[in-house]
C-alpha cells in the first residue's frame, strides 16, 4: 500500500493512492514540508485516491487545523464517498471544507 501527496503548483495537490493507517504517517509527514512553502490556499484532489478509512478521515482533520494555525485556507475535492460518509457519520461535516466527487 503506497500514497502520494503530488505537487501541481500553485498550491494544488493530488492525493494518489490509498489513505489508511499504513500510509497516513508519512503523507502527514511529507504534507507538513510541502504545505509549509505554499500559497495561503491550498487545495488538495482526491480524484486518484484509492480505499479510504478512518486514518484518512484524521489526516483531513489535522490537515485543516494545520491550515488554521498557518493561517491559510485548505479545500478538499473530489472527496472519495468513503470519507464523505465517515465525515457525515462523525459529524465533521461543518468542519471539513468537502467538495464531493
Amino acid at each position: 500500500m503506497t500514497a502520494r501527496l503530488k505537487a501541481r503548483g500553485n498550491g494544488h495537490f493530488a492525493i494518489d493512492g490509498e489513505l489508511s493507517f499504513a500510509t497516513v504517517p508519512s503523507l502527514w509527514e511529507e504534507s507538513k514540508r510541502s504545505f509549509a512553502n505554499s500559497p495561503d490556499a491550498i487545495a488538495i484532489d482526491f480524484a486518484a485516491a484509492g480505499h479510504t478509512d478512518s486514518a484518512g478521515l484524521a489526516l483531513l482533520v489535522a490537515w485543516t487545523r494545520w491550515a488554521h494555525e498557518a493561517a491559510k485556507s485548505i479545500r478538499f475535492t473530489n472527496a472519495p464517498k468513503q470519507i464523505t460518509a465517515l465525515a457525515e457519520a462523525n459529524k465533521l461535516t461543518h468542519v471539513l471544507p468537502l467538495q464531493a466527487a
